[in-house]
């Protein structure tokens, strides 16, 4: 700690050097041996005087806290007491004699604590460790091929796969470029390469990108779900076309704004809806697509295999414009078979129809028109309710989708 000098030790010695003194320091448990003397690496040891004693080690230099004193036994491994014939029978020297033993014994369990052992049940025997020299510098301890014996083996250096591949590790490497599907987009099992074939094997590390094949697809597309209650009847003013006015009347479908009506039976009921979305600076324009989700209205009744057409339309913002002037013509229709008659609850999911060459792309705002095609046959004019919009779009430089 930068101040304490002495360490005090509990067990019994007889003589000062059956202490042993050890400087670890901490960081990476190095360890240095101090003697006992006066030099700057030394100790002291002090013991009372009726041995054998306790006692405690002073070392010369202050050792600050990035350091361990670690104080062991040190015993010889002697036996010093000589039983002379005719003499009386020394119980002192005797008794010391079975200490020194005792003491021993503790010595060598603390060592063989330190040990690599074999289990108890096992029946190996005469195992022994290979000679260490300046030849298998490096090497690790391992088992031979048979398992029956301990042998130094080499590592393998994983930057050069000639050790693995005989020989032939240019091919290997060019057989995974072509299972990685380096410079394809394919549906095939396994994985995908983001950066081309080219970008891999020259080793350019900010663009040799790997991910499952398909997922890279899936993480590059934006999803946005429109619910029909965000949806508004078409406005033909611009100075109105935020305003959003829906029924308080309770018994009428619209005030839920679950669903809102859309057909062309009943004058009152709008024959378009309109939405305006702030779209994120990384959209891809040219890839943006829409799905529509209707349900029959509870009193209307639709054969199965008649046809509903629901249309969309776009436009960039325009301020000083009108909204119902400039939408793309004709609107992109998707016509859905019913496969569900007068049906109560179940959605009918129209095919996506892709609405990219009708998107300007000078500004992240875009207005989309919904509407309903009444010149084709079956039901054309048939009320269904609308339910919700779905849009999924690209960002920027990504190439599949729906």
């Amino acid at each position: 700690d930068g101040a304490t000098v002495t360490f005090a030790f509990s067990w019994k010695v007889w003589e000062t050097s059956e202490v042993k003194v050890i400087l670890r320091l901490i960081s990476d448990g190095s360890e240095t041996v101090l003697t006992e003397g006066t030099g700057a690496s030394s100790y002291s040891v002090t013991l009372s005087s009726e041995l054998p004693s306790a006692g405690s080690i002073t070392t010369v230099t202050t050792y600050s806290n990035l350091y361990e004193i670690v104080i062991k036994a040190a015993f010889p491994y002697i036996q010093e007491v000589d039983y002379g014939e005719g003499d009386k029978f020394p119980a002192k020297s005797h008794e010391e004699a079975l200490d020194r033993g005792v003491r021993l014994s503790q010595q060598f369990t603390e060592q063989f604590g330190r040990s690599l052992l074999f289990p108890e049940s096992t029946t190996l025997e005469d195992v022994e460790l290979p000679e260490i020299s300046a030849s298998n510098a490096g090497f690790f301890l391992g088992v031979n091929s048979a398992g029956s014996a301990i042998q130094w083996a080499e590592p393998t250096d994983l930057g050069n796969l000639t050790s693995h591949d005989e020989g032939q590790r240019e091919s290997i490497h060019q057989n995974m470029l072509a299972d990685l599907v380096a410079d394809t987009n394919t549906s095939s099992p396994g994985m995908g390469l983001v950066a081309p074939a080219a970008e891999v094997a020259t080793g350019n590390e900010a663009t040799k990108i790997v991910s499952p094949l398909g997922l890279a697809s899936v993480w590059q597309y934006d999803t946005i779900q429109v619910p029909a209650g965000s949806l508004r009847p078409s406005q033909n003013n611009a100075g109105t076309q935020n305003i959003q006015e829906y029924s308080t009347d309770p018994n009428e479908a619209t005030t839920t704004r679950d669903y809102v009506e859309f057909g062309t039976v009943d004058p009152e009921d709008p024959a378009a809806y309109d939405v305006t979305l702030w779209m994120p600076e990384t959209w891809d324009q040219t890839t943006l697509k829409a799905k529509f989700s209707w349900m029959a209205s509870y009193e209307t009744f639709l054969a199965v295999g008649s046809a509903i057409a629901i249309g969309i339309q776009t436009k960039a913002y325009n301020a000083g414009s009108p909204i119902a002037v400039n939408w793309s013509t004709p609107p992109i229709y998707v016509t859905d078979t019913v496969t569900n008659q007068a049906s109560d609850t179940e959605e009918e999911t129209a095919a996506s129809a892709n609405i990219s060459s009708s998107v300007s792309d000078s500004t992240n705002r875009i207005d989309l028109r919904i509407t309903r095609d009444n010149s084709i046959s079956n039901n054309a004019t048939a009320e269904v309710w609308l339910t919700q919009l779905l849009l999924q779009f690209k960002r920027n430089k990504q190439v599949t989708g729906w």
